[in-house]
């Protein structure tokens, strides 16, 4: 197809209205801010986890709260002590949890192999703390105190037994050979 000449292919066309700014141009600054604050929010939340102090060890806050019972034998330490023997059953073994009552964790003692041995003196100081928090008997501190050294010291000794038993099969002595497999299967 052949254009004419007299035909005008490019034609000026009226004034256009003009185009708003576009979406970054309006909104650019205040996304930029909102990144900014979102960063150091998130910055203030990671540096105010790190700051907390980590907790000493169970077996080691169970040590201090018993010093500290020992030396002011009041009832705030007993009850410091009681939580420090909670949170110390708990880190032995997961099942016997601080949010458990005390008839549910004399429950879950009998359960439990590393607590058999100190079940007697764990309960006795657990009802005895339990008789000051809820009925206003003056808590036994001295019992208490005796009672959580004594749970402790029985405890300790059934985790060094279950871990010697635990490791007991992969010693063996190296003097005699290993057993030979057996053939007779009458």
């Amino acid at each position: 197809m052949i254009i004419a000449a007299e035909e005008n292919v490019f034609q000026l066309q009226s004034p256009q209205p003009l185009l708003g700014p576009a979406f970054w141009e309006t909104y650019g600054w205040s996304v930029a801010v909102l990144i900014v604050l979102l960063a150091l929010a998130g910055w203030a939340i990671v540096m105010l986890i790190r700051k907390r102090s980590p907790s000493p060890a169970p077996r080691l806050a169970l040590e201090a709260a018993l010093k500290g019972a020992e030396g002011k034998p009041d009832e705030a330490n007993a009850l410091v002590l009681v939580l420090a023997l909670r949170v110390y059953l708990q880190a032995i073994d997961g099942r016997a949890g601080l949010a458990l009552s005390t008839e549910e964790l004399a429950a879950q003692l009998f359960r439990l192999p590393a607590f058999l041995p100190a079940r007697q003196s764990l309960l006795a100081s657990l009802q005895a703390a339990d008789a000051g928090k809820f009925s206003g008997a003056k808590i036994p501190t001295t019992l208490l105190i005796a009672g959580v050294r004594d749970a402790l010291n029985k405890v300790e000794e059934a985790q060094r037994v279950l871990a010697i038993k635990q490791l007991a099969p992969l010693i063996r002595n190296p003097s005699t050979p290993p057993a030979l497999p057996r053939n007779d299967f009458a």
